[in-house]
Order: structure tokens, then sequence, then C-alpha cells
């Protein structure tokens, strides 16, 4: 992977299957990322992503994740988790979602050797970026086995920011199957990284 320095911010411009990245720059801002082969630059964004988040760890064994779209044709190149320092996994699958009953499984992606001990951001990011359709709904999800994931009092949604918008939290007790429940008790803090 090769990385394009930014003062604020590190842009991964190739990434292996195993897309595991530190992100420490402190804000994600409208920052231009010429893609191999594209004619135009396009900017990244998110819904929380890279701000420091207040959060309660929970142990559960699930598929977690979130709803949501956009309202332009965009491309999303990563999948996010505020992980706590109470989790101990170092090893996940993520796993991106049509809207459905059920949904059909789009793309996934798996991270290794995640940090432990410190709350941060881990990024999921996919070995190919996948294009999302303006206003089609889609679920981004990541697993937990017996390990605390984050959580906190709810948010109103549908929360935007920008193009984006999320709809509800969603999880599932089996792992690797379809978020079906929606959740909106809770923010599953759970984020996206788009393009447009």
């Amino acid at each position: 992977m090769i990385l394009i320095r930014h003062p604020r911010l590190w842009i991964p411009r190739h990434c292996g299957r195993r897309g595991l990245v530190a992100w420490p720059g402190p804000m994600l801002g409208p920052l231009g990322v010429t893609r191999k082969n594209a004619s135009v630059a396009t900017k990244p964004y998110s819904f929380w992503y890279p701000a420091t988040q207040a959060f309660t760890p929970f142990k559960v064994t699930s598929e977690v994740g979130m709803e949501f779209y956009c309202s332009v044709n965009c491309i999303l190149s990563s999948i996010l988790w505020w992980k706590n320092a109470s989790a101990t996994s170092t090893t996940r699958s993520w796993r991106l979602w049509s809207q459905g009953s059920p949904g059909s499984l789009l793309a996934t992606t798996t991270t290794s050797n995640e940090p432990v001990g410190t709350a941060q951001w881990i990024v999921a990011t996919l070995s190919s970026p996948y294009s999302l359709t303006a206003n089609t709904h889609y679920l981004a999800s990541y697993q937990i086995s017996n390990d605390y994931y984050s959580y906190s009092n709810p948010i109103t949604y549908p929360y935007s920011v920008g193009n984006l918008t999320m709809t509800a939290s969603r999880y599932n007790t089996t792992l690797g199957s379809y978020p079906a429940t929606s959740d909106t008790s809770y923010n599953h803090w759970v984020d996206v990284i788009v393009n447009y």
C-alpha cells in the first residue's frame, strides 16, 4: 500500500486484500483525491470519522452495522468501526449488503492485527471500491464474537452529513448473516468512507 501524505490526512492510494489502515489526521474534510485512470478528482466523506467518539462498551456476539444511502452516485472505499479499549479481538470480517428481505451480500473484506487497548477508528478498506447508486439503501456491517462493541445513546434518524444519510443501526445475533433487525435505540458507531 502506498500512502499519500497530506498535513491533515493519510490517504491510501492502493490497499491490499487485508485493508487495515490507520488514519491519524485530525479532520476528514474535502480533500481532492485523484483515482488511477480517473479524469476528475473526488473527495472522501464520512459520517463521523476521524473525530473521537463517546461510547459505552458492551459484550456481544453479533453482526453489527447500519443502514445508509447517498443522494448522489458515489464510490464506497471503506467500512469503519469505533473500536473501544475493552475490545480484544484483532481479526474480523466486514460486509456491504443491499437492503432487502434479506439483502444480498455485495462486498467483503477482513482486517487483522488490529490494535487493542486504546479507543480508535478501525478502517477496513475494500480490495475493490464499490459503486453505490444514488438514493439506494445499503447496509455496512462488521462481526464481533464474544467481545465488546461500542454503542451510545440514539441519534435522531435519519441522520445526514452532506449527501450521506443513515437511517438506522442494524444487527443480527448470527455472525455473517444479514443484519435484519433495525435498532433506533442506540448508535453502533459504524461508519463508511465514500468518494464523490
